[in-house]
């Protein structure tokens, strides 16, 4: 009985073996190896602090028509294309948001 090999081969072996193939391989190699076609998330840099606003034009919103009954003006809302982590350093929270992977 033969025995059955295994191979490591990187990211960058596979991606460069998919762009080379026919359309029916590109489908084989897809299914074999998903995580390496699976979009990257994306981190949401803000620029300047006036990028927060009451309009939908990034991650975080104040809290306004979106906010519950009598939390107006007094709540942060994320926008539904993101999600957000809480992550600490230095004792302090930090926010992070990921564009979500459609």
């Amino acid at each position: 009985m033969a025995t059955k090999k295994t191979y490591n081969v990187d990211a960058a072996f596979i991606k460069a073996a998919h762009k080379d193939a026919c359309s029916s391989w590109k489908n084989k190699i897809e299914k074999k190896f998903p995580e390496v076609f699976k979009p990257k998330e994306t981190i949401h840099s803000f620029g300047v602090s006036s990028s927060l606003s009451t309009a939908g034009s990034g991650p975080l919103i104040i809290g306004h028509g979106l906010a519950p009954s009598g939390l107006a003006g007094k709540c942060l809302v994320v926008d539904d294309g993101y999600k957000m982590e809480v992550k600490t350093h230095n004792g302090n929270q930090i926010l992070v948001f990921k564009k979500k992977v459609k």
